[in-house]
């Protein structure tokens, strides 16, 4: 339309579409808690200030590498998803599809015409 308007001497008013919004589907999470237990193992004491402090430290640096790991594979599933895409994109060409289309067309006709 603009090329049109432009060969007419016109000027181009680009005509505002009306588009719903795409919403997306939640994410679908579970929430994980850990439980971490300390046993003496038969000793009959309580822990040291200090014992308690390695054990809270330790599930600290375990609970920030297990958010690590799971958040690293939300990664690559998301760009495996992408690269997939990519990939049905780049195959399906306009010469694949005129390809396809002409020997779905010659399978047609050689079934109808035995």
């Amino acid at each position: 339309m603009k090329n049109e308007k432009a060969a007419q001497g016109e000027q181009y008013v680009p005509v505002a579409l009306e588009v719903e919004p795409i919403t997306l589907p939640p994410v679908i999470t579970e929430m994980k808690k850990f439980v971490i237990c300390l046993d003496t193992m038969g000793q009959d004491r309580q822990f040291t200030t200090e014992e308690k402090e390695f054990v809270l430290e330790a599930v600290f640096k375990f609970k920030k590498h297990w958010e690590n790991f799971e958040n690293d594979k939300l990664i690559e599933d998301r760009d495996a998803l992408i690269n997939e895409k990519n990939q049905d994109t780049d195959y399906f060409t306009e010469e694949k599809i005129a390809s396809i289309k002409e020997k779905e067309d010659g399978l047609v006709e050689a079934r109808l015409n035995p």
